[in-house]
């Protein structure tokens, strides 16, 4: 199938017959912020966005906890500040100790998994009340 290309005096009728006379212009500027609007609205719930997954360092279990500006985060199960942001291994299925995150800017390797080189992510799986993962970066 080939595909002839538009010449000037077609996209001029094109115009005048969809927009009659009128610069597409406006329609393509309301029809791109539809879009952009559109993409804007997903509404995250309030536990969603303030939850983030903590690696304790003590005992290596993946907690969900509220976002904390202070680290390490205190474990609102044993009052201790054992709590390190956690990142998560794909091909390992564990959690591991995360440093800061002004660390990680400044040391793009620390995003990545030890075991298999893989990269790690914050957005793993949300563990387990059970779930007891390794404790720190192997």
């Amino acid at each position: 199938m080939t595909f002839k290309r538009l010449s000037s005096d077609s996209v001029t009728w094109l115009q005048h017959r969809w927009f009659r006379g009128r610069s597409c212009r406006p329609v393509l500027c309301c029809l791109l912020s539809v879009v952009a609007l559109a993409g804007c609205t997903g509404e995250r719930s309030s536990d969603e966005s303030s939850d983030v997954v903590y690696v304790d360092t003590r005992t290596g279990a993946a907690i969900v906890a509220p976002a904390s500006t202070v680290l390490p985060s205190t474990n609102p199960t044993t009052g201790e500040q054992t709590l390190m942001p956690g990142l998560y291994c794909f091909k390992c299925n564990k959690w591991y100790v995360s440093p800061p995150d002004d660390v990680l800017n400044r040391n793009p390797g620390g995003a990545i998994c030890q075991k298999d080189g893989t990269a790690l992510t914050r957005n793993g799986p949300r563990p387990e009340a059970n779930d007891s993962v390794a404790g720190s970066q192997p």
